[in-house]
This record gives structure tokens, sequence and C-alpha cells, in this order.
């Protein structure tokens, strides 16, 4: 009873450590997975931040369209005054001691053509930070689901690692029970044995694969690892998801309608940034226009020789008045920096004609490998059936003494293989699928309830 003792003992220790693992652990679904990464990843928290900033920056330019008031005051000591002499006479000395002066300043640009694009660009800029905000979030999504799918395959891996496993220890059992009757070789026993313990491995490894699949999980949505978690789910639940007549649809669409790529996140980016030239451009050129300013002052001054502050008669004065500055010569700077801005331009525009063909190569491919992978499904199913009515035949053929083991084992490797298969085509499709939402830049919407 060799493999019974061993098999109980093995899956006694890991059904230990699972329970271990899961006590006071709280189920997370796939939707809930992007509710906490997209709530608590670092870096989707600072592209949020980047809005932010991008948001007072505008402010900031605002600013300086409005009018700017400030006030001024100043005192002065005249430790020696000034003396004249008229016609030669007697020098006169003139002023006071003290002089005192304060007021108001206002300025208020009326005419400022760099000033308005200046704001234009700003507004550009928060526009640029929203979008990458975005694309931050798509990304996350990719990465989370393509995770999130790989643990649940490194799972139904393990599951069927474990049903072999179980099925090899039953015919061990058959082996070792017909041995003890004579009706088979001890080779055969032997080989049982061997068989059985040369699968252990690879349960362990599917084990460790589950938690290191955990593990990278855990890592990407921005949770403490050893935080109480389990991630439920069983990736074969996701084929009665899959929308067989969407691939083909798409196909067609995608080389006759570039609608299709307006979601696309890379593409909005580089469109703004090709905007933004062309806004860099005009304030370039603003610089050869005229710019107008209001000022006005109002303020205050008094003189005097003692310090009785109270008792002293302060004059009034005012002014209001336009300043015009007219750009005549600048050593043909400014015409240099517009030649590099069109340059710039016309670069930007060669690399957004390219990237339009790579996101329409990278939807394809997702396509592509979401059509293979419905097709393995389809065959892998078909496999599965077989490969366990083979299995069942075999066992069946193998204790009434009509069959080897040999026949045995290689059925039993055939259905694990069908088994795997399926699971891995099923996981071909999803994370093809994740990439295809990437490239389409389909934003991730909370399911409701969650």
């Amino acid at each position: 009873m060799f493999g019974k003792g061993v098999l109980a003992s093995f899956f006694l220790s890991v059904s230990l450590v699972s329970a271990y693992a899961q006590t006071d652990s709280v189920d997370v679904n796939l939707d809930k997975a992007l509710e906490m990464a997209l709530s608590e990843s670092p870096t989707v928290l600072v592209a949020d931040k980047q809005v932010e900033v991008k948001k007072h920056y505008k402010k900031e330019q605002i600013a300086s369209l409005l009018p700017n008031l400030s006030a001024s005051g100043s005192y002065s000591r005249n430790l020696k005054k000034q003396m004249i002499a008229i016609g030669g006479g007697k020098p006169i000395q003139m002023g006071t001691d003290n002089v005192y002066n304060g007021g108001f300043n206002l300025s208020l640009p009326l005419i400022a053509p760099a000033l308005w694009n200046t704001v234009q660009l700003s507004e550009m800029d928060i526009t640029l930070a929203l979008e990458s905000a975005r694309s931050s979030r798509i990304s996350m999504v990719n990465q989370i689901k393509k995770a999130f799918f790989q643990y649940l395959l490194a799972e139904e891996s393990y599951d069927v690692l474990k049903l072999s496993y179980a099925n090899m220890q039953e015919n061990l059992q058959n082996v070792v029970d017909r041995f003890e009757q004579g009706e088979v070789s001890e080779y055969d026993k032997i080989s049982a044995e061997v068989q059985l313990q040369n699968l252990k491995p690879q349960v362990v490894q599917a084990k460790n694969a589950v938690s290191l699949a955990d593990l990278q999980l855990k890592i990407l949505i921005g949770m403490d690892v050893t935080e109480p978690v389990r991630f439920v789910g069983d990736i074969n639940d996701y084929e009665a998801l899959m929308d067989y007549a969407e691939i083909a649809s798409m196909t067609d669409e995608l080389y006759n309608n570039d609608e299709l790529l307006s979601g696309n996140s890379d593409l909005k980016q580089m469109q703004i940034q090709s905007m933004q030239l062309d806004k860099s451009g005009d304030i370039l050129r603003a610089q050869f226009y005229p710019t107008l300013a209001l000022s006005a002052s109002y303020g205050w001054m008094t003189m005097n020789s003692d310090f009785k502050i109270g008792s002293y008669t302060w004059y009034p004065n005012s002014s209001l008045g336009l300043s015009l500055s007219v750009p005549i010569f600048q050593g043909n700077k400014i015409r240099q920096q517009i030649k590099q801005n069109k340059i710039q331009k016309e670069s930007m525009d060669i690399q957004l004609e390219n990237l339009v063909r790579q996101t329409k190569i990278s939807i394809q491919t997702a396509l592509d490998n979401m059509t293979s992978a419905l097709e393995e499904i389809s065959y892998s199913k078909d496999n599965i059936k077989q490969a366990q009515k083979a299995y069942d035949l075999s066992a069946e053929r193998y204790k009434v003494g009509s069959g080897t083991l040999l026949e045995l084992n290689n059925s039993d490797l055939a259905l694990i293989q069908a088994r795997l298969s399926y699971s891995q085509a099923i996981f071909n499709y999803l994370s093809a699928a994740a990439d295809l939402e990437k490239a389409l830049g389909k934003d991730y919407v909370v399911a409701d309830g969650q």
C-alpha cells in the first residue's frame, strides 16, 4: 500500500497548507481585482497627480491675463539736501529731511497673443495628462487581466495534475492487488510506483506556480503579499463568454473604418502632441505681433523734517496709461525657431502615420490569436472526450487483464495533455482579447454591484 500512504500524506500536507492560507481570507474575483488595482496602484495614482499638476499650471497661465495689483511704499532720508543758486546769488537749500511715498499700481494686458496661445497650450497639457492617466488605467487593466487569467490557468493545471495523481494512485492500487494475486509481474508493480513518483514533482511545481501567480497578481494590484486574499474563478467558465461572430466583423472593419482606432490611447496622445506642436508654432509667430498693456497708479507723497507722522499732510497723485510694444528686429532668432517647429511637426506626422500602421497590426494580431485559440478550443473539447473514453477503456481492459500498463499510462498522459491544452487555449483567447481591448483603448467599467 505504498502508493496510498504516500498519496494520503502528500495531500494531507497540501490541504493543511491550503486551509491555513485561506483562513479569514477574502474572495476576490476579476472585477474586484481590477477595482482594487485602479484604486491602489501607484502607477495610476501618480498619473492622477500629474493631471492635478497640469490643471494648476493652466490656472497659473490664466492668471497672467488677469489684472495685476500691487502696493508699494518707500522712505528716504536726505543726508545732504540739494543746494541751488539763482543768477549767481546765495545758494538756497531745498527739500526736507524725510520723504515718504506710498500707493497702488495696476497693470492689465489688453492685447497679448503669445499669452492667449500659451493658455490654450496649457489646456492641451491637461488633455494630454488625462489621456496619459487613461492609458495607465488601460495598461493596468491589461496586466491585471492577464495575470488573473494566468493564476486561473495555474490553478486549473494544478487541479488536472491532482486528478491525474489520483487516477494513477488508483491504478497503482489495482496493480498491487493483482500482483498479490499473481496476475501481473513485479515489473508492472514497480513501473506503476515509479510513474506515481515521477508525477509528484509535477504536482508540486504546479502548486508552486499557483503561489507564484498569486504573488505576482497581488504585487500588480498593489496589495501586501501577505494579505489573506483568495482569487476565485474557473478559467474554463470563460468559454461561454466568447463572441465568435465579433472577431470576423471586427476584422472586416479594421481596414475599412479608421473609427476602430479612435480609442487607442497611444494614437490619441500622439495626436494631442501634434496639436501642441501646432500651438507652439502659433506662440512663436505671436512674438511678431504688437502687445498692448494698460497701467494705472494711485499714490500719496509727503515730505517733512521731523517724525511727527500723525501731523503730516499727504498729497495724492494718480496716472493712467497705455504701453504698446512692437517687435522690429530680434536677430532672426524666432524665424529659426519656427523652422525647427515645422520640422518637428513633419516628423510627428510621420510617426503618427507609422503608429496607425502598427496599431492595425496589433489589432490584427490579437484577432488572429483569438481565432486560432477558438479553433484550438473546439478540437481540444473533442479531444478531451476521446481521451477520457480511451482512458476509461484502457483502465477497464487492464482490470480484466486484456490491456497493458503501458497502454493505461499512455492514455492517462493523453488525457492530461488534452485537458491542459483546452485550458491553455482558453487562456490564449483571453490573453489575446485583453491585448485587443488595450489596442482599441477600451475603458474598464466597474460591473454593477462591485
